[in-house]
């Protein structure tokens, strides 16, 4: 069984230069209808996936900006919920940053939010699809 996802969207750049979406992008999106791929630079792959919104789909996304310095490729992750005001993602922190042990357990987890619904999922890894859960954010 091949967990590929393969359903990929290129959008191609729209000319307009800027530091708001100069990093090439490859964002990974999970969905209420289903996984995809989103190929392209910030700007055009965020706005991409906002007019998305606009047609019924809940999403949660990595973005994954890569850029090539001094001939080395160089990536950093982001994590978006398609509510990007109100909802909340938190990766773990890395162990030797754990000063206060009373927290331990839960700077280990992924924790998934509200704020106004005062909801919070925490995970010991995301889930690599959409989950009934994810409705009451």
């Amino acid at each position: 069984m091949s967990k590929e996802i393969k359903n990929v969207i290129e959008i191609k750049p729209d000319g307009v230069k800027g530091m708001d979406g100069g990093a090439y992008t490859i964002a990974f999106v999970y969905s209420n209808k289903g996984n995809f791929i989103v190929k392209g630079y910030y700007r055009e792959v965020k706005n991409h996936l906002k007019s998305l919104h606009n047609k019924g789909y809940k999403y949660f996304v990595n973005y994954t900006l890569w850029s090539k310095e001094y001939g080395v490729s160089r990536s950093r992750s982001i994590w978006y919920f398609w509510k990007e005001d109100d909802t909340y993602i938190y990766a773990p922190s890395p162990k030797m940053f754990q000063k206060d042990y009373s927290y331990k357990k839960e700077w280990n987890k992924w924790i998934v939010g509200d704020y106004d619904k005062n909801i919070k999922l925490t995970f010991k890894r995301l889930p690599k699809k959409w989950i009934p859960e994810f409705e009451k954010l």
